[in-house]
């Protein structure tokens, strides 16, 4: 099975740890991933975007030519990226901040969560990024929640132990969000 996922976002909404955490939890399966990474000119407030590959088969190009899935944290990243949306494939849109959605006329499914105001209901709004990767992992079982957990205990290590259960509690969220 491979799964292609478009992250789109601006610098510091945590698009590039939502990308790095689902190649790295795909690693932790024994899976093949890569996650290809494009930031605007500014690190905080500008663009960005990355693009993950999770495949059972040795990924050839981290960059592909269509993906299935896109994931947008902001309006600009909807504008800039919902024409990449293929036809039967997944839009997930971080409606707490994204409010011009089209729905008349597509052929894709749109998943509409309100990232940053469930993050905040659990008392850390960095991890919106995590409440969208708990939607998308529910919706296409790209990766495991177990391989995610551990990826951000890993990743944040013992220094941060309320930062890696915030993350888990806000990808069990957004996982919930979407059953």
């Amino acid at each position: 099975m491979e799964y292609k996922v478009l992250i789109g976002g601006s610098g510091g909404q945590g698009v590039m740890l939502l990308g790095t955490m689902l190649a790295i939890a795909a690693i932790n399966e024994e899976r093949e991933a890569t996650c290809l990474p494009a930031y605007g000119p500014e690190m905080r407030g500008g663009t960005a975007n990355c693009t993950v590959i999770v495949s059972d088969e040795p990924v050839l190009t981290p960059s592909p030519d269509a993906v299935d899935a896109v994931i947008v944290m902001n309006e600009p990243s909807y504008s800039k990226f919902v024409g990449d949306v293929p036809e039967n494939g997944i839009l997930i849109v971080n409606s707490s901040i994204t409010n011009n959605v089209v729905e008349e006329g597509v052929n894709y499914e749109i998943v509409k969560v309100p990232c940053n105001d469930i993050a905040a209901e659990l008392g850390n709004v960095r991890a919106a990024n995590m409440v969208a990767a708990g939607a998308y992992i529910q919706k296409t079982g790209a990766v495991s929640l177990e391989a995610c957990e551990k990826t951000l205990t890993d990743y944040f290590g013992a220094k941060k132990p309320g930062v890696v259960k915030s993350n888990i509690d806000a990808l069990k969220a957004g996982m919930d969000y979407v059953k």
